[in-house]
């Protein structure tokens, strides 16, 4: 990466001399973003500022965001212009700075990409020839953080090679929570999806019982046990809890997106981001694998 070079789409002139004076007091230069047609250049990791000022700006900003993953992304937009602002704020991985320009604003700004890049990439060297790894995770189901250790996951998995954009890992996440829910509320807590009301409702029974089994010890200190194991050619994710499992048979039918049935969404969701999904024959074990890019 670039470390002390911020690249600026959309700038004019007089914009990118104004960035420019004061960024160089934090030890930073500016340059314009490299066009698309040069790759190469654009395959490097980078800090990256875009003027979003319209909707041409917009689009020039996701479509980074979407083509060069890799990069860390600022958008500088106008505070006034509210529906960009909101639009701009639906952006994964996107941080904002408003004009007009600020020196506190952009030393905080930089300051909290490099420090992003600082972290993922750091880790990341961890891996740099790495054989194999191994995570091994035991929890009390009223105690577990889905969406904490679904994002942990994934970007360990990631930062070892087996996802290969930031949309990726996000597919991982979603996939790993779906799978983390069902394990804690069709396994452990033992709920029924029949307590789903149709549609919203005041009351939702679901939600009231699971609350309640989450509060009674019964429940609550059931264990769910997520193993980890990864090697050159793949990673093998094992999720079991101590409920009563399911019947197995119905899996292939419940796989089958096209169905309306929300488990079988639940489960084509879980499939997704990985090669190969398995139950146990009980069905209180679920075994994901996920094959190494070019395997």
């Amino acid at each position: 990466m670039d470390a002390k070079r911020i690249f600026l789409a959309r700038f004019s002139d007089s914009e990118r001399d104004a960035v420019s004076a004061i960024v160089s007091e934090f030890g930073y230069t500016t340059a314009r973003m490299p066009q698309a047609s040069d790759g190469g250049m654009l395959r490097v990791p980078r800090l990256v500022f875009v003027m979003v000022k319209d909707a041409e700006g917009l689009s020039t900003v996701r479509q980074f965001a979407t083509d060069f993953p890799e990069n860390f992304y600022a958008a500088i937009v106008d505070p006034v212009s509210r529906d960009i602002v909101f639009q701009i704020s639906l952006v994964r991985e996107l941080r904002l700075c408003f004009l007009p320009f600020e020196k506190k604003e952009l030393r905080r700004l930089i300051s909290a990409m490099t420090q992003q890049y600082d972290d993922l990439f750091s880790s990341a060297n961890v891996f740099a020839g790495l054989k194999a790894f191994e995570f091994r995770f035991e929890w009390e189901t009223a105690k577990i953080k889905i969406s904490r250790v679904s994002r942990f996951i994934a970007r360990e998995l990631a930062q070892a090679g087996f996802y290969v954009s930031a949309a990726e890992e996000d597919e991982c996440v979603l996939a790993l929570e779906e799978a983390l829910v069902n394990s804690i509320e069709h396994g452990n807590l033992e709920l029924d999806s029949s307590l789903r009301p149709d549609e919203l409702a005041a009351d939702n029974p679901y939600d009231t019982e699971r609350e309640k089994r989450l509060a009674d010890s019964l429940f609550g200190k059931r264990k769910l046990y997520v193993d980890i194991r990864a090697s050159d050619e793949e990673a093998r994710i094992v999720i079991r809890d101590e409920g009563k499992g399911f019947d197995t048979s119905k899996l292939k039918d419940y796989l089958n997106p096209s169905g309306a049935e929300p488990s079988g969404k639940g489960l084509a969701l879980i499939s997704r981001p990985f090669d190969s999904l398995e139950y146990n024959k009980k069905g209180d074990e679920l075994t994901l694998v996920r094959k190494r890019f070019g395997i």
